[in-house]
């Protein structure tokens, strides 16, 4: 098979021009491969990270297939899956719009050539070269592993010097073909070049972050947003991923600045803009990740309710807008919502900002739900075992009045001494402040009564309390050092 797409280059040239028009309309692509004769090939491109059949082509006798038709092919790196050799394929470019492509079942690779297609004999070329260096390269570390350290070094040298010849061979490919379809591949695979860092007369650096600011904000200087085929690529999806996930920093206002700063990029094409626009829509949505929802509510805000997502109708968008409304005041350092509760005498009313502690843990549940039976005697031998440490629990029941005695017996059953309180007189309409869907569910809220946690387990809220302590409450932390997790700091906030 031809090697993928997806390796990283340290060198290339710079971003390529604006792509000219296609001549020619309409398109024309001939197989013929040799011991394929009246058989099926098909043909799918990437996209997202997946692959997606566009064309079922039937071989005739002669091993020969044709896709054609009047409109433009969409650029893209294709595969040619062979099912009768257990889906083994091969990888090609469609940029050009009318070649033949020739090879045969026995070695598929080693007898690949392009007839009309200068682009894919570029490119095929440049994959070989770039299989026959790997493979070099791996036989030259594996044959001076047994040798002494001057062999080992004189090794990697020599390895060096053939990967810069190889880089210089890509930066003339993208010099002398600055419109060609595979620069803008070349360009989404460059990695950055990050300078010395500026020092101070002693050389002590002058910013010890240099390196990552720079390589953050130079991340898409290779990349054609203009262009819609690297849509169709192994590479726009993971360097987009990659940007998102490893290149940001874990922490909702870096991750809004970054979804900001590509999708705003990406607007020099509609078809790429509204592909990575729907993509983090989609990613932050489905985000199980604390915190991410924040995202998901700029997006809404900024991208939807303006108007700029103007393939969304007004049905879909008025869900978007109903979601993103009831996710805002919820947010990750919202101040709560207010409530005014009754008691169990229903004669006693507790307002949730009024309560006098440091932490307050607001837990939603029902007396008949299956995990808030599991749940509740956790909570209660968490909050027995840091109640000393300035932490209430405003526990809410979401009965009625008909269940005011399933809600009592719950409450003595499980023996939770919190603050129990309920509507069940229907006076306030909690559910939908809070967004609940359903229970149980749990929000942290700090000494302002803003939200530092929320939709976490119980059972994950003495390890939540030991991070956030260690980090911003000395004082609480005091007694919890020895604790220990299976996995340390695995509640995401961002």
């Amino acid at each position: 098979m031809v090697l993928s797409l997806m390796i990283t280059l340290s060198s290339c040239s710079q971003k390529p021009a604006k792509k000219k028009p296609v001549a020619k309309p309409g398109h024309k692509i001939v197989f013929k491969i040799k011991g394929l004769e009246s058989q099926e090939l098909l043909l799918a491109y990437h996209h997202s990270g997946k692959h997606y059949i566009s064309d079922t082509i039937k071989m005739n006798e002669q091993g020969v297939g044709t896709i054609a038709g009047d409109d433009f092919k969409e650029k893209g790196v294709y595969l040619a899956v062979i099912p009768s050799l257990g889906n083994k394929y091969f990888e090609f470019l469609i940029s050009d719009q009318y070649f033949t492509v020739e090879t045969n079942t026995e070695d598929i690779v080693k007898a690949l050539k392009f007839t009309n297609s200068p682009e894919n004999e570029i490119f095929t070329k440049d994959m070989n070269a770039m299989a026959d260096l790997r493979n070099k390269t791996t036989k030259m570390r594996e044959e001076a592993s047994t040798k002494d350290e001057k062999t080992k070094k004189a090794t990697e040298e020599e390895i060096t010097a053939l990967n810069k010849a190889f880089l210089e061979n890509r930066d003339k490919i993208v010099k002398e073909n600055p419109d060609m379809f595979y620069t803008d591949l070349l360009g989404l695979m460059k990695e950055i070049e990050i300078p010395e860092p500026p020092k101070k007369d002693n050389g002590e650096l002058v910013d010890s972050s240099f390196g990552w600011k720079y390589w953050k904000k130079h991340y898409w200087d290779y990349t054609d947003f203009s262009e819609a085929g690297i849509l169709r690529t192994p590479l726009f999806y993971n360097k987009l991923m990659d940007f998102m996930t490893k290149r940001t920093a874990p922490i909702q206002d870096s991750v809004i600045v970054s979804a900001r700063k590509v999708i705003d990029l990406s607007r020099q094409n509609d078809d790429v803009f509204q592909y990575t626009l729907v993509t983090l829509l989609n990613k932050y949505a489905n985000s199980k990740i604390m915190g991410d929802d924040a995202v998901y509510v700029d997006l809404v805000k900024n991208y939807y309710e303006t108007g700029l997502a103007y393939w969304t109708d007004s049905a879909q968008l008025a869900k978007m807008l109903e979601r993103a409304n009831a996710l805002e005041p919820l947010l990750l350092g919202s101040v709560s919502p207010e409530l005014t509760l009754r008691d169990t005498t229903l004669k006693m009313k507790y307002r949730l900002h009024d309560l006098p502690s440091d932490y307050t843990i607001v837990f939603v549940w029902d007396p008949e739900c299956g995990h808030c039976k599991k749940s509740a005697p956790v909570l209660r031998d968490f909050y027995e075992k840091y109640k000393d440490k300035s932490i209430l629990v405003y526990s809410i029941a979401t009965i009625n009045y008909q269940e005011l005695d399933a809600w009592k017996g719950f409450i003595k059953e499980k023996n939770l001494n919190f603050i129990n309180v309920a509507d069940p007189y229907v006076e306030t309409n909690f559910r939908k402040i809070y967004d609940i869907a359903s229970t149980p569910q749990i929000f942290v809220l700090d000494k302002d009564k803003k939200i530092i946690a929320k939709r976490i387990g119980a059972s994950q809220l003495e390890e939540f309390f030991f991070n956030y302590f260690k980090r911003n409450d000395k004082v609480k932390f005091e007694g919890m050092e020895g604790l220990t997790f299976e996995k340390a700091d695995s509640t995401d906030t961002h």
